[in-house]
């Protein structure tokens, strides 16, 4: 990737971001310019988390706007992972943003424009029949369109402080976590299944798009997930339901308070190691890279049990030989440090571990599911600790790689 192309992907979102802070600050709606540039971040990023406590309050213009900030976010987002990245990067790189993180998908995408073009129009078409739903649901007109862009950007902003709760909508509830499941897959699957270039009856298309690891992979954790959640809340499987789609999918919409302790708690802690398919706008450690990491455990395993076995690793029922077991590793490892590093911050400000731990994993996944509706914690923190999270969102948005080589002295020098 050349340096200057580098540069752009880096700076040029970074500059969105700053000036899209500009309202914010005008507005009053934040007393300082590091919270301005917080909620623009946390917007653009999808991240969700808001220093605002009243959002209730603001102008309706101005809560639109927050919102719209996760669609544009959460559109650059994919389009980054699936039209640039892959054409651009080279070697490892390349494999890494491939759009399946070296899984050894088909080259479905023939060029960059058209498909750039379909991306935008599933994507709108998303959010046009979302808004259309929540307003059948009872929504006007301008809160269903900002909920529809946080949620098929999988984002998480609301325009109302209590979240979805204040609609008591089961309606409202079940199509959000309908278009949050929609918005946390891979866009290159829809792409297969509605792309004209592509040749063969539509049974057939959808046949080989439902035989992907991932999505199958993604399925399953949701469904388990809700069924878990569902039994710890007393057989409440809608709500189970919800909680499991806004969680994994790193869209983070509040529809009732949970209990931060008991079984609930610790299904749900685990849920934000998830995060959504590759190729999609959801965030965190993603689906792929789990089923790449337990399918090379599973291969190893037969080794031991088998030395003179000849084993292979197989993704979407094709034997598969990239390095995608060491990148996913990789990215482990780097995702664990940067939520040491920021519960280390969040400590510094005097926040008790258990709200430290949810702050970084919120920051770091992109996931303001992990910080529910608590907001002691924002308001302990000193500005440095902002400046710092404004970072960690900047960079897991681009999954630290990108962030972290364009800061490496080395790179820049021929």
């Amino acid at each position: 990737m050349r340096r200057r192309d580098f540069a752009m992907i880096i700076l040029g979102p970074l500059a969105l971001m700053f000036l899209s802070a500009i309202p914010f600050y005008i507005a009053g709606a934040v007393g300082t310019w590091t919270d301005a540039v917080f909620e623009s971040v946390s917007g653009w990023t999808t991240t969700g988390i808001t220093v605002i406590e009243d959002v209730g309050s603001l102008h309706r213009a101005l809560n639109l706007w927050r919102c719209a900030t996760q669609w544009l976010g959460g559109l650059g987002s994919i389009m980054f992972f699936m039209v640039y990245a892959p054409t651009a990067a080279k070697g490892a790189f390349q494999e890494l943003y491939s759009g399946s993180t070296g899984a050894g998908d088909d080259k479905v995408i023939p060029k960059a424009l058209p498909y750039a073009l379909f991306v935008l129009k599933i994507y709108s078409a998303l959010t046009v029949m979302l808004a259309a739903a929540l307003m059948i649901g009872g929504m006007d007109w301008l809160d269903a369109l900002s909920h529809s862009f946080s949620c098929v950007s999988t984002g998480g902003f609301s325009t109302r402080t209590e979240g979805l709760a204040y609609y008591h909508s089961t309606a409202v509830t079940s199509v959000c976590a309908l278009a949050a499941f929609l918005g946390g897959i891979n866009y290159r699957l829809y792409y297969a299944l509605f792309a004209a270039s592509f040749i063969g009856p539509f049974p057939h298309r959808l046949a080989q798009v439902l035989k992907n690891s991932e999505l199958r992979a993604y399925a399953l954790v949701i469904s388990v997930s809700a069924l878990l959640l569902g039994f710890t809340l007393g057989g409440d499987f809608r709500q189970g339901l919800f909680l499991s789609a806004a969680n994994i999918t790193t869209t983070g919409l509040i529809a009732q308070n949970v209990a931060r302790s008991g079984p609930t708690a610790v299904i749900l802690f685990f849920m934000l190691f998830v995060g959504g398919c590759s190729g999609s706008s959801a965030t965190g450690i993603k689906i792929i890279r789990w089923v790449i990491l337990g399918k090379q455990c599973k291969k190893e395993a037969q080794r031991m049990l088998h030395p003179q076995g000849i084993f292979t690793l197989r993704m979407n029922g094709r034997p598969y030989t990239g390095r995608g077991p060491f990148l996913a590793i990789g990215y482990l490892c780097v995702f664990l440090i940067f939520v040491f590093l920021t519960v280390l911050a969040a400590s510094a400000c005097g926040a008790p571990f258990n709200e430290s731990l949810r702050a970084a994993l919120a920051a770091t996944g992109n996931n303001q599911a992990a910080l529910g509706t608590t907001l002691t914690f924002l308001g302990m923190m000193t500005p440095a600790a902002k400046w710092w999270f404004t970072f960690v969102m900047f960079a897991a948005r681009f999954e630290f790689y990108p962030v972290l080589l364009f800061l490496y002295p080395a790179f820049w020098k021929r």
